[in-house]
């Protein structure tokens, strides 16, 4: 049986669970609409045109799409080619499949560290919609991510909030909103957001924009700026897996302990995978000020399990809550609250 898969950058995928774990076969081909990916390699499979997968058996294929709309793709292609392809999963099932099977008595540890029947229950419900490969997380749904929100409420007068990630600054306006007096530090690595914002807020005196990613160590890294809503860090492990025309600069990294003085109200971190890294980069300010917390789980599987555990390492007396803030998949954050619900 050919193993094929469709669309999309399956590098560190294809690494881990066909070469280093072995759990699925070496698929055949990748697919893509993009002509000049045809001919290019992701980690050493060849990326073909979806013609090829026309010309294939229909009971002879497995497709596995990694796009964020498989069963448009697979309704685009049916028509296209008057096949009925019976057996498509998605790629996000099979990651949850094997994630789930792995972690099962830690992630019900994990839901048992949740303050609230919303938190355990939602948590749970969050991995069987994942599983199911659903695009409707309304069941799940909370509006008003990191504050205005029901753990915590409307920023106070004074209040320093640093939000890192800011890309487009919604969500500094959304604090700015929410108080306009609340000091806000707002952190993106990426060079030309990072001076867009400081253009759009020079004239407010309580808005601070640092052109830097939050890290566990000032140092220079790589990072992805090919797809404009993120600018994911590209580490020495992944960076080989890296198709050839994605687009990679550099950035320059802090540790939170070493850039904001004064004690720190909220840390809010939206950082694209690093932000294990950036908490740990935040200890200091966490064991002085013991500010709320609200970190993004949603980037890693592994996060939703090792977040919570860092966030408690880093101070036991945290109440933990999960909410999560988008109709589709993304948008998962951790709250952590020293003694309970914020007022």
């Amino acid at each position: 049986m050919d193993l094929l898969w469709r669309g999309g950058f399956f590098a560190e995928f294809i690494k881990e669970y066909c070469y280093t774990k072995k759990r699925l076969p070496f698929p055949a081909y990748v697919c893509d609409n993009n002509k000049s990916l045809w001919g290019e390699k992701v980690a050493g499979v060849v990326v073909e045109p979806p013609e090829k997968m026309a010309a294939e058996t229909v009971e002879d294929c497995v497709i596995v799409i990694s796009s964020a709309l498989p069963y448009s793709i697979m309704s685009d292609l049916m028509l296209k080619y008057q096949k009925h392809y019976y057996c498509i999963i998605t790629l996000v099932q099979l990651q949850t499949y094997f994630f789930i099977k792995n972690n099962k008595e830690k992630l019900r540890d994990i839901s048992e560290l949740f303050e609230d029947t919303k938190s355990k229950d939602h948590y749970v419900r969050y991995f069987k919609l994942l599983l199911e490969s659903s695009f409707n997380f309304l069941p799940v749904y909370t509006q008003n991510a990191y504050w205005d929100n029901d753990l915590i409420g409307h920023l106070k007068d004074g209040e320093v909030v640093v939000y890192a990630g800011a890309y487009d600054g919604k969500h500094i306006d959304r604090a700015l909103k929410s108080n306009s007096n609340a000091i806000i530090h707002g952190f993106e690595p990426n060079a030309p957001f990072a001076e867009r914002l400081q253009k759009r807020y020079k004239d407010k005196e309580n808005v601070f924009i640092h052109n830097y990613a939050l890290y566990d160590e000032r140092t220079v890294l790589s990072f992805d700026s090919s797809v404009e809503l993120s600018a994911k860090v590209i580490n020495d492990k992944n960076i080989n897996g890296v198709m050839a025309n994605q687009d990679l600069t550099s950035i320059k990294t802090v540790k939170l302990d070493d850039e904001v003085f004064g004690k720190v109200d909220l840390i809010a971190l939206d950082v694209e995978g690093s932000e294990m890294k950036a908490l740990w980069g935040s200890r200091k300010i966490i064991e002085k000020d013991r500010p709320k917390l609200a970190i993004c789980v949603y980037h890693s599987l592994q996060d939703y399990i090792d977040i919570p555990k860092k966030i408690l390492e880093l101070n036991p007396n945290y109440k933990l809550y999960f909410r999560h803030h988008s109709p589709a998949s993304i948008e998962s954050v951790v709250y952590a609250i020293d003694g309970g619900k914020y007022e």
